[in-house]
């Protein structure tokens, strides 16, 4: 690949692909639950941690998983396609 096909690529224009609204009702569905299996299985990480560096560990991957099956969750259940950026 020559600087000619990386300045050409970095002008292409990306296309996404639109789900029906069926499908986004389907992510969003289970994103959903997403969010409810990250908190219950963050809460029984942090009961069953063992020590401090553990549950400091635990939690930040319980949230982290949890905030993004929130984004996620948010993200299809956005009623309009322009608002999805």
């Amino acid at each position: 690949m020559n600087k000619q096909d990386s300045a050409a690529d970095l002008g292409a224009i990306v296309k996404y692909e639109q789900y029906t609204w069926q499908e986004e009702i389907a992510h969003a569905t289970t994103h959903g639950l997403g969010i409810l299996l990250s908190v219950l299985g963050g809460v029984w990480l942090c009961v069953m941690a063992g020590n401090l560096r553990q549950t400091i560990g635990f939690t930040i991957y319980g949230l982290s998983s949890t905030l993004l099956y929130l984004a996620s969750t948010l993200y299809h259940g956005l009623p309009h396609p322009n608002l999805k950026g």
